[in-house]
């Protein structure tokens, strides 16, 4: 009998025991904020070309720059927008010396 006891005691122990380690683990949860895609920009970029012509001795360079401006719609996950931008170029050189 003791031997009986001491077997129901030791399971209802580890049962026990499980329900606690049980309790501990946290359900998974998903962020609370996600990242917004929606908005306006407005970007600007400036920098330098330069080039060689095969067929003529002219190296045209200079100054290249623009500006670029848009608006994102986000519904879900995708994405829509409408960019537009303007470039311009400062390379020049003589092609017909």
């Amino acid at each position: 009998m003791p031997r009986t006891m001491f077997a129901a005691a030791l399971t209802a122990l580890a049962l026990a025991s499980s329900a606690a380690l049980a309790a501990d683990i946290q359900p998974y949860t998903s962020p609370t904020r996600a990242y917004s895609w929606k908005g306006s920009y407005v970007g600007a970029n400036i920098g330098y070309q330069s080039g060689s012509v095969s067929n003529s001795p002219a190296d045209p360079s200079g100054v290249v720059g623009g500006v670029q401006a848009g608006y994102n719609w986000q519904h879900g996950q995708f994405v829509f927008g409408a960019e537009t931008d303007l470039q311009v170029s400062d390379a020049n050189d003589t092609f017909a010396p």
